[in-house]
């Protein structure tokens, strides 16, 4: 009987933690915060149309030709490619 209820007090503990942390993180969202992780995000994705531009400027391909052809091979590896780069660009942003 001991054991069960330890194993209550443990589990109400933690779920008024993670409710602690969950008010706590609730507070840290100033509008300073908001207003640069918004500028990081537009920053982010200024970066991942520049690095695509470049990206179609040096294959011979035209990406938007052959993606008017519904050329789904393309398709992955430019899909493949925003990605890299986004986790790349992320990375970078956050350190």
């Amino acid at each position: 009987m001991d054991n069960v209820q330890t194993e209550v007090v443990t589990t109400t503990g933690v779920a008024g933690t993670a409710q602690a942390a969950s008010t706590e993180a609730l507070h840290a969202l100033t509008p300073g915060v908001l207003l640069v992780s918004l500028i990081y995000a537009v920053l982010g994705m200024v970066f991942l149309m520049v690095a695509y531009k470049i990206f179609d400027i040096v294959n011979a391909l035209e990406f938007t030709k052959e993606l008017g052809k519904n050329n789904q091979a393309l398709g992955t590896v430019i899909g493949g490619f925003f990605i890299a780069m986004a986790i790349i660009i992320a990375a970078a942003i956050h350190g």
